[in-house]
């Protein structure tokens, strides 16, 4: 991902963060909102090391692979 796409993605994550503590964090308690923020953020940085890997290994990182169709 260029500099400018990882700017943008960023961003779209900290909206995407924030809107989620909006909308939830009257419903559960805010220690809640940070554990599931973290959870999130901890699953985002294993794809990106995933597709990191894949790329080093010459692979192309293929979305959806794995999962069961219902």
């Amino acid at each position: 991902m260029t500099p400018e796409g990882r700017k943008l993605v960023d961003g779209a994550l900290k909206v995407f963060e924030e809107e989620l503590e909006l909308r939830i964090g009257s419903m559960i308690p805010e220690r809640s909102v940070r554990e599931v923020t973290a959870v999130l953020s901890t699953l985002r940085a294993a794809g990106r090391a995933l597709d990191a890997a894949r790329k080093a290994a010459g692979q192309t990182p293929t979305p959806g692979r794995g999962r069961r169709k219902r």
